[in-house]
């Protein structure tokens, strides 16, 4: 006949285990399962790989045609070009969900990412035609070949569609200078696309 242990279970005689001792194993041996896969699951994740991290998409103010917005303002808008800038990142629709496959982004002038929005600074300030604009992404930012374009600038927009200009930046590079003319069109409009690691 089996003895008890005091605490209303029962425990077997000749060493056996007690029916509290064998759930608390069950219990742990449960939790090594479950927990197993989500421990390997996280290291192998984009994420955790720092291949994805979350994407961000700003638009900041040159010249401003059209707005009566500061230089070097974050504005709250899609990009618009005759380039297809728009077609090609899904027109940015506004959507906190990061690197998924329908091309969305944070959008920092949307409240979805305040904290990420770049430094900048204007080589010649007052003067919308000579000079440029460099735009420093804050720390933890790179631009990323995982995004549909890097920096393009605006250039002579009229209320609709405007010049785009890609400018030239690398896949991790945390800079990037817009020149405010080229070839005579001056630059209204700066979009970025950028990844952060947190």
């Amino acid at each position: 006949m089996p003895d008890t242990d005091g605490q209303g279970s029962e425990v077997t005689e000749r060493g056996g285990f007690s029916r509290r001792q064998m759930i608390k194993a069950s219990a742990v041996a449960g939790a090594a399962a479950w927990t197993a896969p989500v421990i390997i699951d996280s290291l192998t994740s984009p994420a955790a790989a720092g291949s994805c991290g979350d994407r961000y998409y700003v638009k900041i103010v040159g010249r401003g045609t059209g707005t009566s917005q500061a230089t070097g303002t974050c504005y709250n808008a899609g990009p618009l070009c005759t380039s297809g800038t728009a077609t090609s990142t899904g027109a940015n629709g506004n959507n906190v969900s990061t690197c998924d496959s329908g091309g969305n982004y944070r959008w920092v002038c949307n409240g979805n990412g305040t904290d990420k929005f770049p430094g900048f600074s204007d080589s010649n300030p007052g003067n919308d035609t000579t000079g440029s604009y460099t735009i420093t992404l804050v720390s933890g930012c790179t631009f990323s070949d995982l995004t549909s374009f890097k920096a393009v600038g605006n250039y002579n927009w009229q209320g609709s569609g405007g010049d785009c200009k890609t400018q030239p930046t690398s896949n991790g590079a945390t800079q990037v200078t817009f020149p405010k003319n080229s070839g005579g069109e001056i630059l209204d409009y700066m979009y970025l696309e950028f990844v952060c690691a947190t």
